[in-house]
């Protein structure tokens, strides 16, 4: 059986037959890579995307490049739009469809700042609160398929962020900066930590992950806004040192299939500072994920403001 190790590559990634992953934002960049390398290896990959050409481009992109593979299908949703998260969870319900791998991979970075009509910064809502939602609408569904695994992609930008116990929506930032991108990451880690403390016993872990330093359509010109200098550096940064996107995605396939991580939820991968590595169990900066009661606090809180939001009474892992 293989192992995690640092040299970890997907000729690694088990026959996957028989398995369900459902990966968000996956018409590009992580997204992509991880549905080809999923369908590659026999995997079912429902891919989880926006925009409906752009589904189909990168569908039949994959299936010319891998041939055979996996079964495939493209299902639409918005992260930023929680009416979106509610119809798509009820419609992948009425699929029947299992699911061994829920992929929160869908994320913006550096857009032009905006706060929505219900009052949330957009990197916020489009980073965490929406793949919470989504995650608490299908959590039966994966409790179903146990084992069954979590994955959180977050980043180092963890390090930029730090919660507002008084304002999660973010709705007093102005900016949607690396400060509030940091943010979320972090919350993505912090959401990856608390799942997997109340999931104990369910046969269901979760992981959180990382790209490090990676040439994804995350800095694709339309999406990230230009006019930051914050941009501008990290445009820089990753078109000469930013390693490959089938790099960056090790560790998000690795903490979804790897067979010897089992029983090790509760844990964050990825490369180093200097995009080494990229399939090694990390720290973080920040304290807040290793501490059970600042985890539970944001995972409570978001709940309770997804409540206020939508109408809803939610499933409580």
């Amino acid at each position: 059986m293989s192992a995690a190790t640092s040299s970890w590559t997907t000729d690694a990634i088990p026959d996957l037959s028989g398995k369900t992953f459902l990966v968000t934002g996956a018409n590009a960049g992580l997204g992509y890579e991880a549905s080809k390398e999923l369908a590659r290896k026999n995997g079912h990959v429902v891919m989880a995307v926006r925009d409906a050409e752009k589904g189909d481009e990168a569908l039949r992109m994959i299936r010319k490049e891998i041939g055979g593979g996996g079964k495939m299908d493209l299902m639409m949703v918005d992260m930023a739009d929680f009416g979106s998260v509610k119809r798509f969870a009820e419609e992948y319900k009425s699929k029947g469809f299992p699911i061994h791998g829920l992929i929160n991979n869908a994320g913006i970075f550096l857009v032009k700042p905006e706060t929505t009509a219900d009052g949330f910064e957009i990197t916020t809502k489009t980073n965490h609160f929406g793949p919470v939602l989504l995650t608490l609408l299908l959590l039966d569904v994966v409790k179903k398929s146990a084992p069954s695994r979590l994955i959180w992609v977050g980043s180092p930008a963890e390090a930029f962020g730090s919660p507002d116990w008084t304002d999660l929506k973010g709705a007093k930032d102005t900016s949607s900066d690396m400060d509030m991108y940091g943010r979320t990451k972090l919350f993505n880690i912090m959401s990856s930590m608390e799942f997997n403390r109340r999931l104990q016993g369910s046969h269901v872990e979760s992981f959180s992950c990382h790209p490090g330093v990676a040439k994804t359509d995350l800095y694709a010109p339309g999406k990230m806004d230009k006019d930051k200098l914050t941009s501008k550096v990290i445009d820089t940064t990753q078109k000469f040192a930013g390693q490959s996107q089938e790099r960056g995605a090790l560790s998000l396939l690795m903490t979804a299939t790897e067979p010897s991580l089992t029983g090790k939820g509760g844990t964050n991968w990825g490369p180093n500072t200097l995009n080494m590595n990229n399939t090694t169990e990390r720290g973080t900066s920040s304290e807040e994920p290793w501490d059970d009661a600042a985890t539970s606090r944001l995972l409570n809180e978001t709940i309770r403001i997804l409540e206020e939001t939508t109408g809803d009474k939610l499933p409580v892992p």
